[in-house]
């Protein structure tokens, strides 16, 4: 042993904390509520429906130009990337396993 002991009792002692003075207090910490509390709190509820009236709903014209640009992006990219992995399957056919 390299005398453990020792050397732990060589180290300054730290100060010790009380339990009560670590932990915060009922006005310094907010309250946490669960989502079933939140869903069935009057208050709670007004306040997600005066939070949804304040939301810009798209028109359903801006919808359905954004879904298409969505759906190109997204076939664009399938191509692309199908590509590169024709490509580079190819790549390895013939370089690779001959």
């Amino acid at each position: 042993m390299s005398g453990g002991a020792a050397e732990a009792a060589a180290l300054p002692a730290r100060p010790r904390r009380e339990i009560a003075a670590s932990r915060p207090t009922t006005e310094d910490a907010p309250r946490v509520q669960s989502l079933l509390y939140r869903l069935t709190h009057p208050r709670a509820i007004l306040a997600i429906i005066d939070e949804l009236r304040k939301v810009v709903w798209p028109t359903r014209q801006e919808t359905a130009n954004l879904t298409v640009v969505v759906l190109v992006v997204a076939i664009a990219v399938g191509i692309f990337l199908g590509a590169i992995d024709f490509g580079l399957n190819r790549v390895v056919e013939e370089t690779l396993l001959p």
